[in-house]
C-alpha cells in the first residue's frame, strides 16, 4: 500500500466518522489495519468536535512516526495522549485533539488571546 493511499484510507475514515456525527453525540469507532496497526476514528460531539484516534500495532507500540504521520494526516493539533497496555509487552495509544477542518489552513483552531 502507498503512502497515498494509505492517506487517503485513513482520511476517509476521519470523513465517515464525521459524517455520523451530524446525527449523533457520539459516533462508533470506525477502523482499518494499516501495517499490521489498527487504526480507529471517532468523533465526540459537545461544544466542539473532538476527534479520538486508536492505534493498535500487533506487536509492540505505536512509535513517534506512525504519531505524527497520523496527526498531520488528520490535520490534529493540541493533542493529547494516552497509554493502554495490552497483552505482553504490547501497547496502544489513544491520541485526542479539536477537531478543525485541514481544507481551510486559515481557520486557527487555537487562536491567540491577544
Amino acid at each position: 500500500m502507498t503512502t497515498t493511499t494509505a492517506t487517503a484510507e485513513v482520511q476517509g475514515l476521519l470523513r465517515l466518522a464525521l459524517e455520523h456525527s451530524r446525527r449523533t453525540w457520539r459516533t462508533h469507532w470506525v477502523s482499518t489495519t494499516l501495517r499490521g496497526t489498527k487504526i480507529s476514528i471517532r468523533v465526540i460531539r459537545s461544544f466542539d468536535k473532538r476527534v479520538q484516534v486508536w492505534l493498535a500495532p500487533q506487536q509492540g507500540a505505536p512509535t513517534e512516526a506512525q504519531v505524527k504521520w497520523i496527526c498531520k494526516v488528520l490535520g490534529l493539533k493540541g493533542v493529547t495522549e494516552q497509554e493502554y497496555p495490552l497483552f505482553g509487552n504490547n501497547k496502544a495509544l489513544l491520541l485526542e485533539s479539536t477537531y478543525y477542518d485541514i481544507r481551510n489552513p486559515d481557520h486557527d483552531p487555537y487562536p491567540s488571546p491577544v
